[in-house]
């Protein structure tokens, strides 16, 4: 018949309290980190929220001024495309490149696609743009409005920025800032000029576009007969 080992009984009874134990208070850590957690959860939550409604109100603001200034830009942009068919660019001579962007980073490609399209022409590619493809120009400017054009061409093209508008936003875009920044570039008198934005479609969708426009220089080079004949041709 065995005999109870009185030693060997105690240390298993210590060892099933001693998990017990062990489990209780790793329940119980689980339980705390997770009620931070959500804590955390919540906290991250409520500032989201209060973002999106800070987000939303200078939507609102924005869609609301360009709608307005859609009744100005809509017109000369017509006069612009008008004009285009001209071909009063100069070829083999010199190109203004302004490109727009924002200064911090944004969902999707809204600042990539308007670089990716300055690099093509900093680097002669074709960009399936017939007046843009033709100019092949002899030496390129870039002007850049915002900072995340500057972050996303600079290392390859620093040689090729003339300045860089930043931070034009911290304020509701006006026609005073708009003139600046049109003056400093237009009394450069580049022959061809160009200008690569994105045209807003809706809130989730845009279009990456190039404007020609022109400084003085190539309008010298039109004269009445040419408009007189355009004007006939549009009615």
């Amino acid at each position: 018949m065995l005999k109870p080992n009185f030693s060997s009984f105690m240390t298993r009874c210590s060892m099933l309290s001693w998990n017990t134990v062990e489990k209780k208070k790793f329940a119980s850590d689980n339980l705390r980190s997770l009620s931070l957690r959500i804590k955390s959860v919540k906290s991250i939550q409520k500032i989201t929220k209060a973002m999106k409604m800070v987000a939303a109100s200078k939507f609102k603001g924005d869609q609301r001024r360009l709608e307005k200034c859609s009744n100005f830009s809509t017109p000369l942009i017509d006069v612009f495309n008008r004009l285009n068919k001209l071909d009063i660019h100069k070829k083999n001579e010199e190109l203004a490149i302004i490109a727009i962007s924002s200064d911090k980073g944004l969902c999707g490609s809204v600042n990539s696609s308007v670089s990716r399209l300055c690099k093509k022409l900093l680097e002669n590619e074709q960009v399936n743009n017939e007046l843009v493809d033709n100019i092949t120009p002899n030496k390129i400017y870039l002007y850049g409005i915002g900072e995340k054009i500057r972050s996303a061409l600079s290392r390859l093209h620093k040689d090729k920025f003339q300045v860089i508008y930043n931070e034009y936003n911290k304020i509701p875009i006006n026609f005073l800032t708009c003139s600046y920044i049109a003056e400093r570039i237009m009394n450069n008198n580049h022959s061809n000029i160009i200008i690569i934005y994105n045209h807003f479609k809706s809130a989730i969708s845009f279009d990456t576009q190039i404007l020609s426009v022109f400084s003085q220089k190539p309008l010298n080079k039109i004269n009445k007969k040419e408009l007189s004949i355009l004007n006939s041709n549009q009615k």
